[in-house]
């Protein structure tokens, strides 16, 4: 299931972008304004005078680009390491064993929405926390009073987790007095993806072997609860450098997937169709 991207949203205004050329311009041009006769020499890079407004702007560069670094560290879409989990403390949510930075940041989004207890995200993000076997999960509502929660395992179909996880879900300090918790597995769609490549005749010795080598970890990587598949997807990531085409064979439309499915590349075939200008 797809969270919000923090990357979409506009640069923070508080961040500056610095520029040690502009500083040093604007610590001449003011020096100039105070003392007119130091033109000429200003325009020699050998002269003491010069050398210290270089000193002296690169000093200021690195003291506002440390201030950058403290905003940075407080804001949730930059921050990393440590700093991104004095800001989850603040939140109640702790780092997961093992847990890289941006699954953790994804689950602190999803534990400040759920601050609402028995919501569906508020059941999603107890399957989130417990602990890095859960790739992704979805809650919903079937009928009133049942909470329904696939679990999207890592890597292949996982029976041992998903009774793991239902049986700390059902527990009575974890769920909402009145509801009833169903644990899934999510609905994995297999698919097959079958190209043509047509290459350059500069094409890079190889390319289609890379291309088969490449293609599957790219695949894994994006995949999860929700994505849905883009013949313009696949396309994007079989362009590499040295291909002029790429034909889709199959799939032969976009596969569009429901919250509580995922989709799984089950075969792999490329063609190497040759060159073409």
């Amino acid at each position: 299931m797809s969270d919000f991207d923090l990357s979409q949203l506009p640069p923070p205004s508080l961040l500056e972008a610095l520029s040690f050329e502009e500083i040093l311009a604007r610590k001449k041009a003011k020096l100039l304004e105070l003392a007119p006769d130091l033109a000429d020499t200003l325009d020699l890079e050998s002269e003491p005078v010069t050398k210290l407004l270089e000193v002296s702007s690169y000093d200021e560069l690195l003291i506002r680009q440390r201030v950058n670094d403290v905003l940075r560290a407080h804001i949730l879409a930059f921050a990393v390491g440590a700093d991104l989990d004095q800001l989850a403390s603040f939140y109640h949510i702790t780092r997961l064993d093992g847990e890289d930075d941006e699954s953790f940041r994804r689950r602190i989004q999803l534990g400040i929405r759920s601050w609402t207890p028995g919501s569906m995200e508020f059941y999603r993000d107890r399957a989130m926390g417990f602990g890095t076997k859960v790739r992704d999960a979805f809650s919903e509502a079937p009928v009133s009073g049942v909470v329904r929660v696939s679990i999207l395992p890592q890597g292949e179909s996982d029976p041992e987790l998903i009774e793991d996880v239902s049986q700390f879900l059902t527990r009575k300090d974890t769920r909402l007095l009145g509801d009833t918790v169903e644990v899934v597995e999510a609905t994995l769609i297999p698919i097959t993806v079958h190209a043509d490549i047509y290459t350059r005749p500069d094409a890079p010795p190889g390319i289609i072997s890379t291309l088969k080598t490449s293609f599957p970890p790219i695949f894994e990587e994006s995949r999860g609860l929700g994505w849905n598949l883009a013949k313009s997807w696949i396309d994007a990531k079989l362009h590499a450098p040295g291909v002029k085409r790429v034909d889709i064979k199959t799939p032969a439309d976009n596969i569009v997937v429901p919250n509580n499915a995922c989709v799984i590349l089950e075969n792999l075939t490329l063609i190497d169709k040759g060159s073409e200008w």
